[in-house]
């Protein structure tokens, strides 16, 4: 239970930090209960695998595989999750967190609205395409 009050607060204090013009569509529903209904899966855990590839334009998608140490939301019971994190080539690439052990509180979704971006169609991806909305990085680390 103390785990799931830190990431939750992690993920509030994260939310809350954030100032509208970089973090929000619409910052009255940017809120971790709003990110926890309308995502498929929360959950924390640490990066054990992230492959790249090469998207359109500059957008590289990193294919990610997270070790579930805590799943707070799921259709099923997983010990691993595989999610896709779609960024820009100038972004934080994932896989300095999984180098380091990061441990993450995750909401996914499944994808859509990412028009000809096919390779994104029904896999999990962050529920927010605001970065860092849906990927949380544990303050404890």
């Amino acid at each position: 239970m103390a785990r799931i009050t830190t990431a939750l607060l992690a993920a509030f204090f994260a939310l809350i930090s954030c100032s509208a013009p970089v973090c929000g569509e619409n910052t009255a529903t940017a809120s971790v209960e709003w990110l926890v209904s309308i995502s498929e899966v929360v959950a924390v855990g640490s990066l054990v695998e992230v492959r790249e590839s090469k998207g359109p334009g500059e957008v590289t998608y990193e294919d990610c595989v997270l070790q579930v140490t805590e799943l707070l939301k799921s259709p099923a019971q997983q010990e691993e999750i595989r999610f896709t994190f779609r960024r820009l080539t100038r972004d934080l690439s994932l896989s300095d967190w999984m180098r380091d052990g990061t441990r993450l509180l995750v909401f996914l979704a499944r994808a859509k609205d990412y028009g000809p971006e096919r390779r994104l169609s029904g896999s999990l991806v962050p529920t927010s395409k605001n970065y860092p909305l849906s990927l949380v990085k544990n303050q404890q680390n």
